[in-house]
């Protein structure tokens, strides 16, 4: 009996390309649900997170209600206001020259303006707001900072235009309107128009 060297060759090569695609579907169904769970634990973690920072905010807004002093209700709002807060994920990269308590007046302003025009989440939740590459400016006249910058927020696809203004000798801060969230102009847009509001157009009832 002659044994056909031609085929067994082929067979061999058939046996090892089916060999070879069950290992690459075992390793695929043992490493997916891994990817999978830690997906899904971050998400639960980042969940569970926000859920706590918002019951906070509510609560401090409760007790603020029902202190019986205005001091005591002062410190509830103030706890309140500071934990309503949306980071601006690289402000150090940017801004020069500014206390840490600028920085953090300026992002609950910047938590309020989201709250005018966006609807679908609390703004606790956004994590992604960034200063737009070659926007930041600053100046410096007599004792006087003079801030701007534009900012971009790709998971609501949103961007606000901010002018800071800021002084290290306290009596010159205390002007209205320091801080501003502004509504972007026509060619400041890199998102569809979300027909923005801001304190500004709001207090002019545009």
């Amino acid at each position: 009996m002659k044994i056909d060297f031609k085929n067994q060759k082929t067979i061999i090569i058939i046996a090892g390309i089916i060999v070879f695609l069950l290992i690459v579907i075992v390793i695929a169904i043992v490493t997916a649900p891994k990817k999978t769970s830690e997906e899904d634990s971050s998400s639960t973690v980042a969940s569970q997170n926000e859920e706590e920072l918002l019951e906070k905010i509510n609560e401090h807004e409760q007790n603020a209600g029902l202190a019986s002093t205005l001091e005591e209700a002062d410190e509830y709002f103030q706890e309140g206001v500071r934990l309503k807060n949306v980071p601006i994920t690289n402000y150090d990269q940017h801004v020069q020259n500014l206390p840490e308590s600028e920085r953090a007046a300026l992002q609950n302003v910047l938590y309020d303006t989201i709250a005018m025009n966006y609807s679908k989440k609390s703004p606790v939740t956004i994590r992604d707001v960034v200063i737009r590459d070659d926007s930041y400016q600053q100046t410096l006249e007599g004792d006087y900072y003079t801030t701007s910058f534009m900012l971009d927020i790709p998971s609501i696809q949103q961007s606000y235009r901010v002018s800071h203004s800021w002084s290290p000798t306290e009596e010159l801060n205390q002007t209205s309107y320091r801080y501003l969230i502004l509504c972007p102009k026509s060619e400041e847009l890199i998102y569809p128009n979300f027909k923005c509001t801001d304190a500004i157009r709001q207090e002019a009832g545009v």
